[in-house]
């Protein structure tokens, strides 16, 4: 069934709910479709989600992120292999689809008998227009990269024209940065980074990004502290994906940014000190930074911190499935088990459950913690942030569980990864 043509302008396409038998409906489907997309034949056995969106207005180029249960890959598209992913993959590997196009939203829904069922309602305005092209309102807001004015890793990247425009479609990610930086800047003071290295001078700033991906963030810290706080600083960013760690090198020595590293490695090996990097990075960072690390990453980074006494904490969790494994039978008969019988709502409050834990966790080891929301849901529903502060009574070792933490736990019936890393021998 064709589900859109190549003259339908698409803002965006979700795939999920995958079939149970996949390994079978895989052999003959959409097998050599995931491991193209994923760059990686063992992700294609594992699939939860596939995300699609337009790279730039034109619609001839998308950004597919093909979601497992411990990992997330990217790839670009072009147009007709977008139609070919939905052609081969809806329905027969996954259940539900949601596309997105600039005049109506389309709506496939496949039953148990495998009967389906494709609802589409209309548009009233272009997704594209009332996401992408701010009004001029929010365009004269004061953020603190502004638009007029190039900056170079905003160029390199493609959010910003040479002329320092910004592009409407990229409008999103510009807000996104600078939501970002408002909430570093916050942090400045907490950090004491106008303290001297004993010489009269500033002393560096260190930050170290966990699943640092592409690093719009990343750089912006970088160009905010260095060339707008003129403060000294030193950030060193690590992702698993060998081409992105290239890339974001090379971005670095482009800009002549000499305080910005990046490397190659897991979230777990630098926790657990396995790599020489690491060990270089190991001191006491004044900001540990881990936004959209997926599942239990998160778990590692915000250990990693608490060990190693960070200042403070930004982190942006991803992929939260280590509560939502498992079924309702699991859950103690506290008054809440019934929110595990619904797909959605188990999705959900696992998420939200699991940040919870985390920032009591932070709390009783000595962390003044915030839950906040992060920037508009319509750039990124990964909305919510971490923010936690290092007090200055915090001794390194002497961790306590509150009572919030403790009472959920007790609710939930299971606990999370970090708990097990901050108490482990």
């Amino acid at each position: 069934m064709s589900y859109i043509t190549e003259d339908d302008k698409i803002f965006r396409i979700v795939l999920s709910k995958p079939e149970k038998n996949l390994e079978k409906l895989m052999e003959t489907t959409g097998k050599n479709l995931l491991a193209c997309i994923s760059e990686n034949p063992a992700a294609a056995n594992e699939p939860v989600k596939l995300k699609i969106s337009p790279e730039n207005s034109e619609n001839r180029l998308f950004f597919a992120e093909l979601y497992t249960k411990t990992q997330v890959f990217h790839k670009h598209l072009k147009k007709s292999e977008v139609c070919g992913v939905l052609e081969s993959l809806v329905s027969s590997v996954f259940k539900n689809a949601e596309i997105e196009t600039e005049n109506e939203t389309i709506t496939v829904l496949t039953g148990k008998k495998g009967n389906v069922s494709v609802l589409k309602k209309s548009r009233l305005k272009s997704p594209v227009q009332t996401i992408c092209r701010p009004s001029s309102l929010s365009r004269e807001k004061n953020y603190i990269i502004k638009e007029g004015k190039p900056v170079r890793f905003l160029v390199e990247l493609g959010i910003m024209t040479k002329d320092g425009k910004v592009h409407s479609q990229k409008y999103g990610k510009f807000r996104q940065i600078n939501r970002f930086l408002e909430f570093a800047a916050d942090l400045l003071p907490e950090t004491d980074s106008e303290e001297t290295a004993g010489n009269g001078r500033p002393r560096t700033f260190s930050i170290i990004d966990f699943g640092c991906g592409k690093s719009y963030l990343t750089f912006a810290l970088y160009y905010y502290l260095s060339e707008i706080k003129k403060i000294p600083v030193e950030i060193t960013g690590i992702d698993l994906k060998k081409d992105v760690i290239s890339f974001c090198s090379s971005l670095a020595e482009k800009c002549g940014y000499k305080g910005l590293k990046f490397f190659c490695g897991d979230i777990e090996d630098w926790y657990r000190n396995r790599t020489p990097a690491a060990s270089e990075a190991s001191v006491s960072p004044d900001l540990v930074v881990t936004l959209h690390a997926c599942n239990t990453a998160t778990d590692y980074a915000l250990a990693f911190a608490v060990k190693h006494c960070a200042k403070a904490i930004l982190s942006v969790p991803c992929c939260q499935h280590e509560l939502n494994q498992g079924t309702s039978k699991d859950i103690p008969d506290t008054g809440i088990s019934a929110m595990f019988k619904y797909g959605i709502i188990k999705e959900r409050f696992c998420a939200l459950a699991t940040d919870t834990l985390r920032a009591e966790l932070l709390s009783g080891c000595g962390y003044s913690t915030q839950l906040l929301e992060f920037t508009d849901a319509d750039d990124t529903p990964k909305n919510l942030l971490i923010r936690a502060v290092r007090a200055d009574s915090a001794k390194n070792g002497n961790y306590t569980l509150t009572e919030g933490f403790s009472n959920l736990k007790a609710s939930l019936g299971k606990s999370i990864t970090l708990e097990k890393l901050l108490f482990e021998n």
